[in-house]
This record gives structure tokens, sequence and C-alpha cells, in this order.
């Protein structure tokens, strides 16, 4: 099992492949550790997104992750180490990372598409509003504990939750710690809609559902009506990712999230050795 993870660890955190069809899949790789996010991580994200948008060949993109979960958030045990490290490079390693990745999806030009395979939790969760279509498993869930480990909403949440789900569930989820399961993500508009199947069959079902549709549009016609549709929001998204990031760096320079995370990360840490 620790060789498995030691493999893991040396392969691409997300991987990207271009269909014939014109739809580029990125996947979250690291199925090991619930494809939690690390520098790495966000780093070739970002880059795979910089490649999608600049070759023609892609016309639409969908995001899913590898194994049972989408992603179970940021992986606290390399944060709490590189913070515990240099105290003074959270605000790069932040504006680097996870908030340029919500940055390249508010300002990414073609269909992107979130294939939800399972649990999504923290920032990739908060992430689904920039999405401009989200496709749920029947074993997806929804939440994002951030008040847990002393930070505050991100990925454009405290924006886009409100928005689309209304104030009452978007505080139940975000200052209670409600979690949704599939269903309910729909039902608040967080998803367009359930596939009825999970693993493999699911992201194959996403990935061809996206497919058909682009087949259907005009090229010009669906970059065209994204502009449209999200011309009103993006300077709302923007300031709100950059308000939420700014704020975390600031309760990471009052020291209040390195306890929690350090805590969380022990108790990872023990988990993966039973």
């Amino acid at each position: 099992n620790s060789f498995c993870t030691l493999l893991e660890e040396t392969m691409p955190r997300v991987v990207g492949e271009v269909r014939p069809d014109g739809v580029m899949v990125i996947t979250l790789n690291r199925p090991k550790a619930g494809n939690a996010l690390d520098p790495e991580s966000f780093q070739e994200w970002q880059a795979l997104l910089r490649k999608a948008a600049a070759d023609d060949a892609v016309k639409a993109v969908v995001i899913t992750g590898s194994g049972k979960y989408f992603s179970t958030g940021a992986d606290v045990r390399a944060i709490a180490a590189g913070v515990m490290e240099n105290p003074d490079s959270m605000g790069d390693v932040l504006r680097n990372g996870s908030a340029k990745v919500c940055t390249m999806l508010i300002d990414f030009p073609k269909l992107v598409v979130a294939a939800v395979n399972g649990p999504v939790v923290g920032f990739p969760a908060g992430l689904l509003g920039v999405f401009d279509t989200v496709y749920v498993s029947t074993t997806a869930s929804y939440s994002m504990p951030f008040l847990h480990l002393g930070i505050v909403p991100e990925g454009g949440s405290s924006f886009t939750l409100p928005a689309t789900a209304g104030r009452a569930v978007a505080n139940d989820v975000l200052l209670h710690g409600r979690v949704l399961n599939a269903d309910e993500m729909v039902r608040h508009g967080i998803a367009a809609r359930k596939l009825d199947c999970t693993g493999d069959d699911f992201r194959k079902a996403a990935v061809d559902l996206v497919a058909s549709g682009v087949k259907k549009c005009a090229s010009s016609s669906l970059l065209e009506a994204k502009r449209l549709i999200n011309v009103e929001h993006k300077a709302r998204l923007h300031a709100a990712n950059k308000a939420e990031t700014d704020t975390v760096v600031s309760q990471f320079a009052k020291g209040i999230p390195i306890k929690r995370f350090a805590a969380v990360a022990g108790a990872i840490g023990k988990r993966s050795k039973l």
C-alpha cells in the first residue's frame, strides 16, 4: 500500500487527454490521496488549462477525478509542512496555486464542465460555481469545512453559492458545515443534473454528454454564448476570488489555521499507517 502511494507520487498529479471529438478530459490523478491538491497539482492543472485554451482542436474541457473522489480538497499535510518551513510563503502559495486556477477558470474562453464522480470537499467544491456546467454521479457529495480549518470560503464560493443556492442554504453549508448529497446538489442549483451511474461509467457518460452537445453547436456560437452569459458575473467572481484569497492569507498571518492544519495532517498520517 505504501509502495503504491509512493509510486503515485512520482506520476503526474493532473493528467489531460484530448479526444478525437474535441473534448479535453482533465483528471485529478492522486486517487490514493483522495485527489488532494498540493502546489504541484495546481501548477499541472494550470498548464493543462493553458494548453486547452490555446489548442484550436479543443472545443470543451471536462474536469473529473480518478478513483472514488473528485477531490478531498487541499493537501493539508503539504501545506502545513510548507508553511511551517516558511511562514511567509502562504500568500505566494495561494496566489500562484488555488487562486490562480480559479482566475483561469473564470476567464477560460471555452466550455468547461465539472464531472463530479464522488465527494468534493473544500476549495474544489467552492470552485464548482465558476464552471459552466456541473454533472454529478450518484455517489457525489459536497462540503466546504473551511471554518473548521481556520480559513474562509474559497473558489469564489462566498459569491457563487448564495447566488446559486440562496442565502439560507449557502449559510448552512459555509457557516454550519452541512454536507449535500447528489440530489441536493441538483435541487439547489449547484449541479445541472445527476447521471445515474458511478465510476468509469459516470466519467464516460458525462464526457459523452458534453461531446454530443458540442457536436450540435457551431463552435463560434458556443464561445459567444458563453461570453454573453458570463459577462455580467466575471468582475464579481474575480473580486470574490481576490477577497477570499486576501482573507485566507490574513488568517495565516495571524497564525490561526496552522494548528488546525497540523492536527488534521497528523490525523491523516495516523490513518495512513493503519
